[in-house]
C-alpha cells in the first residue's frame, strides 16, 4: 500500500507500508 500526505507546505514524500499496517498519523507528521 502507498500512502501519500498532502500538508501546508506541499506533498511529503510517498510512504510504502505493508499491507494491514497501521498507520499512525502522529508519526508522520
Amino acid at each position: 500500500m502507498v500512502c501519500a500526505f498532502i500538508t501546508s507546505d506541499g506533498k511529503t514524500p510517498l510512504f510504502f507500508v505493508d499491507s494491514g499496517a497501521r498507520i499512525n498519523t502522529e508519526i508522520y507528521l
